[in-house]
Parts: structure tokens; sequence; C-alpha cells
């Protein structure tokens, strides 16, 4: 005799077990699904990023959040929660009175890929995110490698991929922008300036210094450049 099926919860029920529980879950059209722990790497670099993007947006009418920071997607019934995820516009949340927030309208989300769920998120959860109309570009980090994809939503509502291996080193965010000395979210600024996430020195610029009498500068360069081709040492990034 085959068991009778669970009931569905509704997004209030699903938000009442959430604040309580000592884990998080996601929901999708009723049901709910543990969201597993993260390691060393993905954790570091979670931060990294997250400590980066604060830096650069000191003084700019955007907010930096992080992975309890809740998301919703309303055309697909989602609830997550995504590593970094940055909005420029007034936040709006999903019941505002409520302990926990759920944001409505992310600018950027960046999740940090861990083998177990990359495929998740490269796939069916950014199906999930593209619905949402605010989002203009999605960064993956991989974890267990040098390697991030910048997507980017273009006017016709389509979305432009970058090469992994040229966003290996440095990923520039061009939907929100820092600038210096006069801070503005307006992309007409010409004071105003991508958002860097990545800091690897030009490869060309290093064999010029690496054929040169090295400086303690193009050693530094040099180093750092090690450090950003090392696989073994994804966090030696900002990253």
């Amino acid at each position: 005799m085959s068991s009778p099926p669970r009931p569905r919860l509704t997004p209030d029920e699903y938000l009442d077990i959430e604040e309580a529980a000592d884990y998080k879950s996601e929901y999708h059209q009723g049901e709910m699904f543990a969201i597993s722990g993260t390691g060393w790497n993905h954790n570091l670099i979670s931060s990294n990023i997250n400590r980066t993007l604060g830096n650069q947006l000191l003084g700019v009418p955007c907010y930096v959040g992080t992975s309890d920071m809740r998301l919703f997607s309303p055309v697909t019934d989602l609830f997550t929660c995504a590593d970094v995820v940055v909005t420029c516009d007034e936040p709006k949340l999903f019941q505002k009175g409520r302990r926990t927030a759920t944001l409505l309208n992310p600018t950027v989300i960046v999740e940090v890929l861990s083998p177990s769920t990359e495929a998740y998120d490269r796939g069916l959860k950014f199906e999930h995110y593209k619905s949402i109309e605010s989002l203009r570009e999605y960064l993956l980090v991989s974890s267990d490698r040098v390697s991030a994809t910048l997507f980017r939503r273009q006017p016709d509502g389509t979305w432009l991929v970058t090469d992994p291996a040229a966003a290996a080193c440095s990923s520039k965010i061009c939907t929100i922008k820092s600038t210096s000395p006069n801070r503005n979210c307006a992309p007409q600024s010409r004071n105003s300036a991508p958002v860097t996430i990545g800091s690897c020195p030009n490869p060309s610029a290093l064999r010029d210094a690496s054929s040169a009498p090295a400086s303690s500068s193009a050693r530094g360069n040099i180093a750092r450049s090690r450090k950003c081709s090392a696989a073994t040492k994804p966090a030696a990034l900002i990253w």
C-alpha cells in the first residue's frame, strides 16, 4: 500500500519552519529541500567576494548581502539562498515584518560552485534566477579550480556569457558601479568604473617583467600570478 502524499506547504508555513530551524532549506512549489553545508574553500571565497564588493561599493546606493539573505522567485515559486547578492535599488522584501529577510529584487547574484551543486547552479537554479526581472548579472565562481563564468542579461532578454578562461582571474560586473571620488551608480557617470572580482595581473605584462631585471614590484606580480594559476589554491585570488 502506497503512503499518502505529503501535504504541500504554503510559503507562510515554509518561512515559519525555516525561521525556527537550525539549518537552511529551499522551497519550491510546496516542498522543502535541505541545503547542505559548504567546505573551507567555498566559505573563504564567498567571504572574500562579499568583502571585495562591500569595499568597492562604499558610499554607493547598493547593498551587499550574504547567504543569510533569502531570495524569492515569484514566477517559479522558489525560495533559496545565494552565496552573495547585490541590489542597487531600494530593497524589496517578501513579508517585510519577518525576522529573516527575503529579497525580491537582486541586481547581481554570485554563486560559489561546489562539486555537488555545480550542475544545479549552472542549470535549473539559473533558470529560476532568469525569471527575476531585476537580475542583470549572474557570476559563478569555482571553489575547486581557478574558473569563473559571468552571465549578463542583454536588452533583448538573452544572456551573454563570458569566456571562462578570460574570467578566471578577473570578472567585471558592469551593472553596478564604483566611482571615485564621486561614487554613483549611474551608468552614464564618466567617473564610474565596473566593480571587479579578482585581481590577477596581465599575463603579457608578467612576461615582460620576467624577462627584465626583477624589481620588487615585478617579483610581487610574478608571485601573485603563480598563485593565480595554481588550480589547487583557488582562494588565492580574491577570490
